[in-house]
């Protein structure tokens, strides 16, 4: 849980210096992997809302979903 808790503590502070701020959206486009539950953890604790669009659905759906939040900073993994 440790190594956990430094990883998305680390997330969220390259997130804040790319100046995102509490209250703040960051989606995140990836299958079930660790990654996710990092970028889970560090929106959590720096008070940034998730934001987790439907990846199994069309591209074109996607796309639509994230437009309809505002202002939002996407995680994306390869694959």
């Amino acid at each position: 849980m440790t190594a956990l808790l430094f990883q998305s503590d680390r997330f969220a502070a390259g997130l804040t210096a790319l100046g995102l701020e509490k209250g703040d959206r960051v989606g995140i486009l990836a299958p079930n992997c660790v990654e996710w539950i990092i970028v889970q953890y560090a929106a959590a604790r720096a008070g940034f809302i998730l934001v987790s669009p439907a990846t199994h659905r069309r591209k074109t759906l996607t796309l639509t979903q994230l437009r309809r939040v505002d202002h939002c900073s996407v995680r994306c993994s390869q694959g």
